[in-house]
């Protein structure tokens, strides 16, 4: 009775994936070598999940899009960061301030960063490159006195030279 090494691996293979599945050994080889395959085949698809599921997780970012006007042209900067999703947008165009497409003064302005502070944590100004400081400055000033710490300026990822 000579055995070749396909017949010993293969008995081998179908012994310990069966071994204590005593209620489940089939009586033919032929599902023996089935309920193997489906076993170890069972077990990668399930590897590949959590794996699938894991690259998903980690990589989802907290961000949003953003609107920007077409007349309004965003200064370019080398470094940049993703927007971060509890943040508010004040818009900054021909002196006047925006939020959420609404006009307000520097004093409505004030009033609703105050309330939006309890909300976000982080104000993003959007002003066209042209914006003079004049402009921007009581926008920051505002955001500071309503407790934001945490300023941005929007703009295009340029090209590193």
């Amino acid at each position: 009775m000579k055995f070749n090494e396909s017949q010993i691996l293969n008995q081998s293979l179908i012994q310990s994936m069966l071994k204590g599945q005593s209620s489940l050994k089939p009586k033919q080889k032929i599902m023996k070598q089935f309920f193997s395959l489906s076993l170890t085949l069972t077990s990668l698809v399930d590897g590949f999940t959590i794996l699938v599921i894991y690259l998903l997780v980690s990589t989802t970012s907290g961000t949003f899009e953003m609107k920007i006007p077409r007349e309004m042209i965003l200064p370019e900067a080398t470094q940049s960061e993703l927007l971060a999703a509890k943040s508010i947008t004040v818009r900054v165009q021909d002196n006047k301030y925006f939020i959420n497409d609404r006009v307000l003064n520097i004093e409505q302005l004030g009033i609703v960063l105050r309330g939006e502070r309890k909300i976000n944590e982080r104000i993003i100004v959007q002003a066209d490159k042209r914006a003079n400081f004049s402009s921007l400055n009581p926008v920051v000033l505002s955001g500071l006195r309503a407790g934001f710490s945490k300023i941005s300026f929007a703009v295009l990822q340029g090209e590193r030279n």
